[in-house]
């Protein structure tokens, strides 16, 4: 189940200049110090920079996901940032095992734009195979097992401004 909760547009912008100058401040840091290609694409920007986001509900907890900030355009400063999505291999580790409970829910803050890309992904024992990729909608796993959730929403704003997030879930399905 997916709900949504709205957020003032003062916030939403506010939060998009943040961000944008985070960005900016970032990239420049990268090319001053010669950093390889993609470098600055994969700093991820604070908290407080963040557009809203998204949680899971489980078994009566609430859970953050790891955010990883994906693309970026300042209307205002006619700028576009961008960085690689996370990889399942790379962030298993650090990711909060979560029960899917009967209570299971994934809970969006705010109103995101655009279609929904879900992608699901199963550990094998060895590495993390996709189950699904590109989805609208979250289907729950049918077999047991470790999977990673990972969800990609974009943020509009009044002014033509965006943001791209990624946010990532490692879920345990206990049900046969």
């Amino acid at each position: 189940m997916i709900q949504t909760q709205g957020t003032s547009p003062f916030v939403l912008r506010t939060v998009i200049i943040i961000a944008v100058i985070l960005v900016v401040a970032a990239i420049g840091l990268v090319v001053a110090l010669g950093a390889g290609k993609g470098a600055a694409g994969n700093e991820t920007p604070p908290l407080e920079a963040r557009p809203d986001g998204v949680i899971i509900a489980s078994e009566g907890k609430e859970y953050e996901a790891y955010q990883k900030f994906l693309a970026g355009y300042s209307a205002d400063e006619d700028m576009f940032a961008d960085g690689d999505p996370a990889n399942p291999q790379d962030i298993a580790d650090e990711l909060i095992p979560i029960p899917i409970g009967h209570d299971f829910q994934i809970i969006i803050n705010g109103n995101p734009t655009g279609n929904q890309d879900i992608s699901l992904y199963k550990y094998t024992g060895k590495e993390w195979g996709e189950v699904y990729s590109n989805n609208t909608a979250f289907e729950n796993p049918r077999e047991p097992g470790e999977y990673i959730l990972c969800l990609v929403l974009r943020w509009d704003f009044e002014d033509g401004s965006y943001n791209i997030f990624q946010y990532c879930f490692k879920l345990i399905n206990s049900a046969a």
